[in-house]
Protein backbone atom coordinates (compact mmCIF):
# COMPACT_ATOMS: atom_id res chain seq x y z
CA UNK A 1 0.00 0.00 0.00
CA UNK A 2 1.10 3.74 -0.63
CA UNK A 3 0.04 6.19 2.01
CA UNK A 4 0.29 9.86 1.82
CA UNK A 5 0.21 11.77 5.15
CA UNK A 6 -2.76 14.47 5.14
CA UNK A 7 -0.43 17.36 6.71
CA UNK A 8 3.41 17.12 5.25
CA UNK A 9 2.17 15.19 2.07
CA UNK A 10 5.31 12.67 2.94
CA UNK A 11 4.64 9.25 0.77
CA UNK A 12 5.39 5.87 2.98
CA UNK A 13 5.12 2.52 1.02
CA UNK A 14 3.81 -0.61 3.17
CA UNK A 15 5.36 -3.84 3.16
CA UNK A 16 5.85 -6.98 4.95
CA UNK A 17 8.87 -9.28 5.40
CA UNK A 18 8.78 -12.80 6.04
CA UNK A 19 12.07 -12.62 7.96
CA UNK A 20 10.59 -9.92 10.55
CA UNK A 21 7.30 -12.20 11.38
CA UNK A 22 5.19 -11.32 8.35
CA UNK A 23 4.64 -7.74 9.85
CA UNK A 24 3.74 -4.93 8.21
CA UNK A 25 6.32 -1.77 8.10
CA UNK A 26 6.56 1.70 6.54
CA UNK A 27 8.88 3.17 4.90
CA UNK A 28 9.09 7.02 3.65
CA UNK A 29 9.60 6.87 0.13
CA UNK A 30 9.67 9.86 -2.33
CA UNK A 31 6.72 11.48 -4.02
CA UNK A 32 5.07 9.56 -7.13
CA UNK A 33 2.18 9.29 -8.85
CA UNK A 34 -0.60 6.48 -7.42
CA UNK A 35 -0.43 5.20 -10.91
CA UNK A 36 3.55 4.97 -11.40
CA UNK A 37 3.54 2.91 -7.91
CA UNK A 38 1.01 0.97 -8.51
CA UNK A 39 2.51 -0.46 -12.31
CA UNK A 40 6.77 -0.20 -10.25
CA UNK A 41 6.18 0.24 -6.80
CA UNK A 42 10.03 0.79 -4.61
CA UNK A 43 12.11 -2.00 -3.46
CA UNK A 44 11.59 -3.64 -0.12
CA UNK A 45 14.60 -2.64 2.57
CA UNK A 46 14.22 -5.71 3.96
CA UNK A 47 14.45 -7.84 0.32
CA UNK A 48 17.55 -5.66 -0.62
CA UNK A 49 19.19 -6.52 2.90
CA UNK A 50 19.14 -9.99 2.00
CA UNK A 51 19.96 -9.95 -1.40
CA UNK A 52 23.03 -7.56 -0.52
CA UNK A 53 24.21 -9.60 2.16
CA UNK A 54 24.10 -12.97 -0.24
CA UNK A 55 26.03 -10.77 -3.10
CA UNK A 56 28.99 -10.08 -0.66
CA UNK A 57 29.29 -13.13 0.53
CA UNK A 58 29.75 -14.00 -3.51
CA UNK A 59 32.01 -11.51 -4.16
CA UNK A 60 34.26 -12.57 -0.96
CA UNK A 61 34.88 -16.07 -2.09
CA UNK A 62 35.28 -15.20 -5.81
CA UNK A 63 37.60 -12.64 -7.76
CA UNK A 64 36.37 -11.07 -10.80
CA UNK A 65 39.24 -9.91 -11.91
CA UNK A 66 39.13 -8.17 -15.69
CA UNK A 67 40.60 -9.50 -18.90
CA UNK A 68 41.82 -7.34 -21.87
CA UNK A 69 39.24 -8.76 -23.99
CA UNK A 70 35.67 -7.52 -24.31
CA UNK A 71 32.24 -9.21 -23.16
CA UNK A 72 31.01 -11.30 -25.86
CA UNK A 73 27.71 -10.00 -25.66
CA UNK A 74 26.31 -8.25 -28.33
CA UNK A 75 26.74 -4.04 -28.25
CA UNK A 76 28.85 -4.53 -24.67
CA UNK A 77 31.77 -2.52 -24.76
CA UNK A 78 32.96 -3.96 -20.99
CA UNK A 79 35.82 -5.94 -20.78
CA UNK A 80 35.55 -10.14 -20.15
CA UNK A 81 36.32 -11.35 -16.93
CA UNK A 82 39.44 -13.61 -16.67
CA UNK A 83 37.31 -16.33 -16.30
CA UNK A 84 34.91 -15.76 -18.74
CA UNK A 85 34.18 -14.65 -21.87
CA UNK A 86 31.65 -11.80 -20.35
CA UNK A 87 31.91 -8.93 -18.41
CA UNK A 88 30.93 -8.68 -14.63
CA UNK A 89 27.51 -7.56 -14.97
CA UNK A 90 26.75 -9.99 -17.79
CA UNK A 91 28.48 -13.00 -15.56
CA UNK A 92 26.57 -12.33 -13.00
CA UNK A 93 23.08 -11.97 -15.05
CA UNK A 94 23.92 -15.39 -16.58
CA UNK A 95 24.32 -16.60 -12.50
CA UNK A 96 21.33 -15.46 -11.81
CA UNK A 97 19.27 -16.61 -14.81
CA UNK A 98 20.13 -20.16 -14.31
CA UNK A 99 19.41 -19.52 -10.24
CA UNK A 100 23.19 -19.74 -8.82
CA UNK A 101 22.91 -16.03 -7.50
CA UNK A 102 19.50 -14.44 -6.22
CA UNK A 103 18.28 -12.30 -8.73
CA UNK A 104 17.75 -8.41 -7.50
CA UNK A 105 14.55 -7.35 -5.45
CA UNK A 106 12.35 -5.80 -7.85
CA UNK A 107 11.04 -2.67 -7.66
CA UNK A 108 12.32 1.23 -7.90
CA UNK A 109 15.23 1.81 -6.38
CA UNK A 110 15.58 4.89 -4.28
CA UNK A 111 18.46 7.72 -2.32
CA UNK A 112 19.74 6.08 0.26
CA UNK A 113 19.77 2.42 -0.86
CA UNK A 114 21.87 1.65 -3.75
CA UNK A 115 24.04 -1.58 -5.17
CA UNK A 116 27.53 -1.89 -6.28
Amino acid sequence: MLYQCLYCQQFWQSNRAWNWGNKEYLIKVPAIEVEDWKVDPYMQPDQMLIYSALMIEYFEKNILADSEKLCSKESCNRPALTTSVLCKDHFIQNLQEFHLLPKRPSGRLFEPYYFL
